[in-house]
């Protein structure tokens, strides 16, 4: 299990899930073209749609079969989207996901709470 990067905002969120799906393989292309250049208020609505979505959840679950430690946006709006003005619905939506892929896609817990070092 690794831990949650530490983060400060959306937008620093979105960065670090580009930096670690690249360095584990995985470019995520959709991601960074939905997410790159935009500050962390124009990625609320951005994000909120994404995961809400059932078409993004689909993609994201091709691709942590292949790449199973896969960071995904989900798990930092689990942890840290009250602070970034989510609403309940998708935190919950986000954290059902964060569940779904731990338990069914991949069979462990991927990260446990943030290295805030």
């Amino acid at each position: 299990m690794r831990p949650l990067p530490g983060v400060k905002n959306l937008e620093q969120a979105c960065r670090k899930v580009v930096e670690s799906n690249t360095a584990d393989k995985h470019y995520p292309g959709y991601f960074d073209s939905m997410t790159r250049g935009k500050d962390s208020e124009a990625l609320l609505p951005v994000i909120s749609r994404l995961i809400l979505e059932a078409t993004f959840l689909e993609k994201v679950e091709r691709i942590m079969k292949k790449c199973r430690s896969m960071l995904t946006i989900e798990d930092l709006v689990d942890y840290y989207g009250n602070t970034w003005g989510f609403d309940d619905r998708v935190i919950e939506a986000a954290r059902q996901r964060v569940e779904y892929f731990d338990r069914i896609v991949v069979g462990k817990v991927r990260y446990g709470k943030p290295d805030l070092e």
